[in-house]
C-alpha cells in the first residue's frame, strides 16, 4: 500500500478549512485500500493583526469592509455544506473572532499526527459548533484536555511562548513559498491542492499522484 504525506496548511477560523478536512477524510474511506494518508497540520493566521484578545465580529467586519456585512446567504451556503459532511456551523454563537496563534502553538505542541488531527477537529468544533472563543488559554486548556493532553502538561505550555518561533517560522515559509490562501494541501511536499474540495476530487488526484510514487520505484 502506498503512504502519502498530506500537510494540511490551514487556520481554525477558517469555515472552509473544516470542510476540506472533512472531504479529505471520506476520500479517505473510499481508498483506504489502497493508499495510506499522514495527515499534519501547519500553521496559517488568516488574520494575524487582529488583538491577543479577540476582536468584536462586529467591530472586525466594520473595520475591514466599511460596514457590517449582511452575511446570511454565505452563512446558509457554508452550512448546508457543513451538513453534507457531518459538521454543524454555528456562526453567529461566536461574537468574538480570535486570534489563532495560541491555537497554532498547541497544534505545535503534540507530536502524534492523529492526536493533533483529534485536536484540530474539538479545535474546529469548539469554535464553529460551540461558540468558544479558542483565543482564550482557559478555553485550550479545557480544549487540550478533551483532546488527551496531561492537564499539567498544558498549564506549563500554555503560560510559556515555546513554540511561538517555530509557528511564526513556518507560517511565513508558508505564506512565502505556496499560498495564497487555506486551506491548502501539500503532498508529499511536492503536489498541491488548494481549496475545499469534493472527496472523488482528492480520490482522483491522490491516485494520480500513488502512480507516480509506484513509477519511480519501478525505475531501475
Amino acid at each position: 500500500m502506498t503512504k502519502l504525506q498530506i500537510d494540511i496548511v490551514s487556520d481554525i477560523i477558517c469555515p472552509w478549512c473544516v470542510i476540506g478536512y472533512k472531504n479529505l477524510k471520506q476520500a479517505e474511506l473510499l481508498i483506504n485500500n489502497e493508499i495510506k494518508l499522514d495527515i499534519d497540520w501547519q500553521p496559517y493566521q488568516l488574520h494575524p493583526d487582529i488583538p491577543e484578545n479577540g476582536i468584536n465580529r462586529k467591530t472586525f467586519l466594520t473595520k475591514r469592509y466599511g460596514q457590517p456585512r449582511n452575511e446570511k446567504d454565505v452563512s446558509d451556503h457554508l452550512k448546508k455544506l457543513g451538513e453534507k459532511v457531518g459538521f454543524k456551523f454555528n456562526f453567529y454563537k461566536n461574537k468574538i473572532i480570535p486570534n489563532t496563534m495560541q491555537a497554532h502553538r498547541l497544534l505545535e505542541l503534540v507530536e502524534s499526527r492523529v492526536s493533533k488531527s483529534i485536536l484540530a477537529e474539538n479545535l474546529f468544533d469548539s469554535y464553529f459548533t460551540l461558540g468558544i472563543d479558542i483565543g482564550d488559554k482557559d478555553h485550550l486548556l479545557d480544549i487540550g484536555i478533551k483532546s488527551c493532553i496531561k492537564e499539567n502538561i498544558l498549564k506549563i505550555f500554555l503560560d510559556s511562548d515555546k513554540g511561538m518561533k517555530e509557528v511564526i517560522k513556518k507560517e511565513e515559509e508558508y505564506r512565502n513559498k505556496y499560498l495564497p490562501g487555506v486551506p491548502t494541501f501539500i503532498i508529499n511536499d511536492q503536489y498541491i491542492m488548494q481549496g475545499a474540495q469534493e472527496p472523488l476530487t482528492f480520490v482522483a488526484f491522490l491516485k494520480r499522484i500513488r502512480d507516480k510514487v509506484e513509477d519511480r520505484k519501478s525505475l531501475p
